[in-house]
C-alpha cells in the first residue's frame, strides 16, 4: 500500500517503535499497566435533550441516574436555549443535569456576573461534591478581572 496515509502511518510507528525500544534500554519496563491501557473520558454538549434522556440509566448498585452518552455533560449559554431569556439555571438542561451522577461542565462568559455564577454552581452542585462540575471561562484575563 504505497499511500500518503500508509506512508505516514509506517513512519509514526517506526517512531513509537524506537522510542519503546529506547525505553527499554534505559531501564524502563513497558509492560506495565501505564503502557498497556488507556482510560478515555469523553464530553459533549447538553444539545438535545430527547437525545440525553435516551441514554439516561439508572445505575443497579448505587440507584443513581446517569447520561451514558458522554463521561461529562457540558452546558453554556448556547445550550439553555429552552430558558426564555439564555438563563443556564433556568433551562431545561440545567434541571435535566442536575439530576445525573455525571461529572458537569458549564461554559461562562463575559456576561456572567459573580451572582449569578454562584447560582449556577448552587443550583448544579448544591452538595459541593469535589470533581462534580468545572467552570469554564470563556473571556480574556482582563474580562475575568473586572467581571468576577
Amino acid at each position: 500500500e504505497a499511500t500518503d496515509e500508509g506512508s505516514r502511518y509506517r513512519k509514526l510507528s517506526a517512531t513509537v517503535d524506537e522510542s519503546l525500544r529506547f525505553m527499554n534500554a534505559i531501564g524502563i519496563d513497558t509492560r506495565g499497566a501505564g503502557f498497556s491501557r488507556v482510560d478515555f473520558f469523553a464530553a459533549h454538549e447538553c444539545a438535545s435533550l430527547p437525545y440525553e434522556q435516551a441514554f439516561t440509566r439508572m445505575d443497579s448498585l448505587t440507584g443513581r441516574w446517569y447520561d451514558c452518552s458522554s463521561h461529562m455533560i457540558c452546558m453554556g449559554e448556547d445550550s439553555s436555549s429552552s430558558a426564555d431569556d439564555g438563563d443556564v439555571v433556568g433551562s431545561r438542561q440545567c434541571e435535566f443535569t442536575r439530576g445525573i451522577g455525571n461529572p458537569l461542565s458549564v461554559r461562562i462568559s463575559e456576561d456572567c456576573t459573580p451572582e449569578k455564577l454562584l447560582e449556577i454552581i448552587e443550583t448544579m452542585n448544591p452538595m459541593n461534591i469535589p470533581g462534580k462540575l468545572s467552570i469554564i471561562v470563556r473571556m480574556g484575563t482582563e474580562q475575568l478581572q473586572e467581571n468576577l
